[in-house]
Formats: structure tokens, C-alpha cells, sequence
């Protein structure tokens, strides 16, 4: 057995256990998260809105099409709390160890002579 399988081992359990703690904990803080607006939505419910009938209404007027759709029914405004920690979690640890990969893809080309 090599020595960078042995030292790969235990950083390979590190990883995957970093992973599986963050998904739990991406997976029960959600279900915490405020229902009120965020920052940008109040902002605008206390100016743009302040004097709307219907100020929900007016919200959804004011934010005009979303410049992202794409995303599943339910993740788009939260409304599946735990679902969407699980899959903002993983989608960082993707981004992340895409990134890793290339870095160390370079590293390795740069240090062979």
C-alpha cells in the first residue's frame, strides 16, 4: 500500500463527514428560518408598498420576473425549508471540491519537471 492512499484515507472520512454534518445541520437550521420578509423585501414593503391595498400584491409587482426560474417548485421561495438546506449544502460542497480538483490539477502540472 502506497503512503498517499493511507493519508488519503482519513481525509477522505474528514471529507465525508464534514459533508454529513453539514447536510444535518443544513437540514434542521433551516426548518428555523424567519417567514418574514428579508431586508430587501421589507425595504420595500415599508416604501414602494407602504400605501398598497394589497401590499403582497404590490411585492410581487414591485420584484418583476425573477431573473432566475430554473429552480425546482418549492426551493424557489423556501417553502420546502430542510430540502433546500440539503441542496444549498450541496451545492457548495460541488462548487468547493470542483474547485479543489482544478487547483490541484494545476499544482500537479506545475510541479512535475
Amino acid at each position: 500500500m502506497s503512503g498517499t492512499t493511507r493519508t488519503r484515507r482519513p481525509v477522505v472520512r474528514y471529507v465525508l463527514g464534514g459533508l454529513l454534518l453539514a447536510v444535518l445541520i443544513g437540514a434542521v437550521i433551516s426548518g428555523f428560518a424567519s417567514g418574514a420578509p428579508d431586508g430587501l423585501e421589507s425595504a420595500v414593503l415599508k416604501t414602494q408598498c407602504q400605501d398598497a391595498s394589497d401590499p403582497q400584491i404590490c411585492l410581487t409587482d414591485a420584484a418583476g420576473d425573477a431573473a432566475y426560474t430554473g429552480a425546482p417548485s418549492g426551493l424557489a421561495d423556501y417553502e420546502v425549508g430542510w430540502l433546500s438546506g440539503i441542496v444549498g449544502v450541496m451545492a457548495c460542497f460541488a462548487i468547493g471540491g470542483g474547485l479543489l480538483l482544478l487547483l490541484g490539477r494545476d499544482r500537479e502540472k506545475k510541479s512535475t519537471p
